[in-house]
């Protein structure tokens, strides 16, 4: 009884807001709900920008899209963090739906100062943008409201042939057992044109989400460009790697004698992800879990939304498009990275099948950080974590989504550090500081977590599960293996692109290359001999000509952001080395025509480029409505700019190239599905810093006999019997 009163009481504490050691403003911290809901209401009495329209329309009923905070401008932000000025007047990011004679377009909208006043005014937002059309886009949201209408009609007219070859009908009716899904984005041409790919699919028969593992051979290709749906064209239809140009010329081919109709998927038990077979041995038991019977040695401030852990202090912010980002990260009073942020996720896709050949999805488009869901206690984090929920306004509303962002410590699995010698054995103990969330968005769980190491280490970490998006098997060989009846698991690039602004004891800062060479040397001492050896050769970075960098093979390669302008006591630049963890970094498809301009961040694995203001992402929640002129083009950042001593930005890529195996049926696993990457200490101080922790041990030997054991003042453990059980060894 003992134990459990003591496990509430600490979760208890967990729960308890207490003043981290972060003493500045969270200049990032997300607007409110009442925040957002009286921009909201502002917004709607706003006269409508275009004369002679009937006002937003084409997003939602009341036209607005999204509303999120602007962030500050770095220099406006470190004016108040470095010189003491007071905080500057927050503004919101508004994007809204309207009408003109061209069409439905989205204009994004800088909306403050706020709070809402007589003095809050609405201006265009373009400067964070590449291109100049006054921040405005094209609508493609409200091709959605179309569609449903339109591919009923599509079904209806070839009914029958689906019904032939698919074994079911798209007709609106609630007794449908198949659907149309469209590629994402719509198909682009450089005209301007929307010409998209479609497939018909069974739907999900078992109640599980697994409607993307069910495409069928059949598929068709359309112009949806004109505004009124009823002038949308088919193209052409492709069944079995024919093609036909008319529905008709494929009907009169379905039903000719000799005709060979391909195989379907249908829904079964193969697709459910809940308990099926006989349990394992000792399943009975519980299996170990990441319980925590302390206080938790982080502080978390929940007005202030900043946090603070064994030397390092940061701000949270969350929004939208791309979920939770770090600002302000600093480890042992020295500032490390101005901002840790996604900047967007893409999964593209490969086949024979043109419906899988034109899938590239972007998904801020759809929200990443909006997509944010639910986590479950003792299975997403640990039951003791600390539970956030974050709170956006989309779509025209105002959603807040409970415990989506948790913050843990839990113990390594390895020690940080450990000697043995014959008079004593010496290990210390590392931990970990995680702050995690999952975004799902469609068919594909994220589960993203930045990580804090006792020895300073930061690490950014990827898993991917859900359900793949599967191709039929047929003329698929090369493009997948076949992991079904007539299903091949269709392979695919994951590509994260993540900001990384590092400011290195100050913002000027300079990347610098160490190459591990092999070199043959004769040395004085190897009397005139030529050595075969190795050598560290030195360069740095130094403009936006030669910053766009892949991963060294056999990684021999060390890529550190430094400040020459700090020496540590041995005469060293101090700074912090970016390692390379799990999985590939870039797009293996280069200069793809799916998604054109709107992902040049994705073709190399890490960039350096000069800071701007006018350049705060690398790319932009509607690159995927105009993937030839983009809202932000990376590509534009690049003008030659120097690169040594200056403010820069590191922008990496985390990522993996999926080729679905049976092991991915019902869904992909996260041992598989993971990437990551890592930033260490690099001569930063004098000193390797765990060395201050007291969780470590000393167990001194005299021969075989324990002579005498130190534990550097830590508090006494918990009894035996509470941790390991009532027959723990003590």
């Amino acid at each position: 009884m003992r134990c459990f009163v003591h496990v509430l009481s600490c979760l208890a504490l967990v729960q308890a807001q207490r003043s981290t050691q972060y003493s500045a403003q969270n200049l990032w911290k997300p607007l409110g709900a009442e925040e957002l809901q009286s921009i909201a209401s502002w917004l709607r009495e706003q006269p409508d920008p275009e004369p002679n329209t009937s006002g937003p329309q084409s997003v939602s009923s009341n036209g607005i899209f999204s509303i999120a905070l602007q962030h500050p401008n770095k220099s406006d932000a470190l004016d108040v963090l470095q010189n003491g000025r007071p905080s500057p007047s927050r503004y919101a990011r508004a994007v809204l739906g309207y009408q003109d004679a061209e069409g439905p377009y989205l204009a994004e909208l800088l909306v403050g100062p706020l709070p809402i006043s007589d003095t809050t005014i609405i201006t265009p937002l373009e400067y964070p943008l590449t291109r100049r059309t006054g921040a405005k886009v094209r609508d493609l949201y409200g091709i959605g409201s179309s569609l449903g209408a339109w591919k009923y009609r599509i079904g209806r007219s070839v009914a029958d042939v689906t019904l032939f070859l698919l074994g079911g009908a798209v007709t609106g009716s609630a007794n449908d057992t198949l659907e149309i899904m469209q590629s994402n984005p719509y198909g682009q041409e450089k005209d301007g044109r929307l010409v998209t790919w479609f497939n018909f699919k069974a739907k999900s028969s078992t109640g599980f989400d697994s409607q993307t593992l069910l495409p069928s051979a059949l598929s068709f290709q359309a112009d949806i460009t004109n505004k009124n749906w009823e002038q949308w064209e088919i193209l052409q239809w492709v069944y079995d790697d024919k093609s036909y140009p008319t529905a008709d010329e494929l009907r009169e081919a379905c039903f000719a004698p000799g005709f060979e109709k391909l195989g379907m998927n249908f829904d079964g038990n193969w697709t459910s992800t809940d308990q099926q077979g006989a349990p394992l041995p000792m399943e009975h038991l519980p299996p170990p879990t990441g319980s925590s019977t302390s206080e938790p040695r982080y502080l978390y401030d929940e007005d202030q939304g900043s946090l603070s852990w064994m030397g390092f202090t940061f701000c949270l912010s969350f929004n939208a498009d791309t979920g939770l980002g770090l600002f302000d990260v600093r480890y042992r009073n020295t500032t490390v990275l101005y901002e840790l942020s996604l900047q967007e996720s893409l999964a593209h896709y490969a086949g024979n099948d043109p419906y899988q050949a034109n899938f590239a999805a972007l998904d801020s488009t759809n929200g990443i950080g909006s997509s944010a869901m639910p986590l479950i206690a003792d299975y997403d984090c640990p039951a003791h974590a600390t539970y956030l929920n974050t709170t956006i306004f989309t779509y025209g509303n105002l959603i807040t989504r409970p415990n989506s962002t948790c913050i843990f410590e839990q113990a390594a699995d390895v020690p940080l550090q450990r000697h043995a010698a014959p008079q004593y054995t010496t290990v210390t103990r590392n931990s970990h500081l995680k702050i995690r969330w999952c975004s799902t968005v469609g068919n594909y769980d994220f589960v993203f977590t930045y990580s804090f190491s006792m020895d300073g280490t930061i690490e950014v970490e990827v898993h991917a599960s859900g359900y793949i998006f599967a191709a039929h098997s047929a003329h698929n060989e090369e493009y997948g293996y076949r992991i079904h009846d007539h299903l091949v698991g269709s392979m695919h690039d994951h590509v994260f692109n993540f900001k990384a602004d590092f400011d290195v004891l100050g913002r000027a800062n300079t990347v610098q290359l160490t190459k591990v060479a092999p070199v043959v040397k004769a040395y004085s001492w190897s009397g005139g001999e030529q050595r075969k050896s190795m050598r560290l050769e030195r360069s740095t970075v130094r403009s936006e000509d030669n910053s766009s960098l892949n991963w060294d093979s056999n990684d021999q390669t060390m890529l550190v952001v430094l400040n020459q302008e700090e020496k540590n006591d041995f005469g060293e630049y101090r700074g912090w080395r970016i390692h390379k963890g799990a999985g590939s970094s870039h797009l293996t498809i280069q200069d793809s025509p799916v998604v054109a301009n709107a992902v040049h961040w994705a073709k190399h694995d890490i960039y350096i480029t000069a800071q701007h203001d006018y350049e705060p992402r690398s790319a932009h929640a509607l690159n995927a409505f105009d993937v030839y002129n983009p809202p932000v083009d990376f590509e534009k950042f690049f003008n030659g700019e120097p690169l040594e001593q200056t403010d820069l930005v590191v922008w990496f890529n985390l990522g993996m190239h999926h080729i679905p195996t049976t092991s991915d049926l019902p869904n992909t696993l996260t041992t598989v599905g993971h990437s990551s990457i890592k930033f260490l200490p690099h001569n930063l101080f004098s000193a390797e810093q765990s060395r201050q922790t007291i969780n470590r041990i000393r167990v001194n030997y005299d021969g075989d006999r324990v002579s005498g054991i130190e534990t550097f003042g830590q508090p006494e453990p918990e009894p035996a019997a509470c941790q390991n059980g009532e027959n723990a060894a003590v």
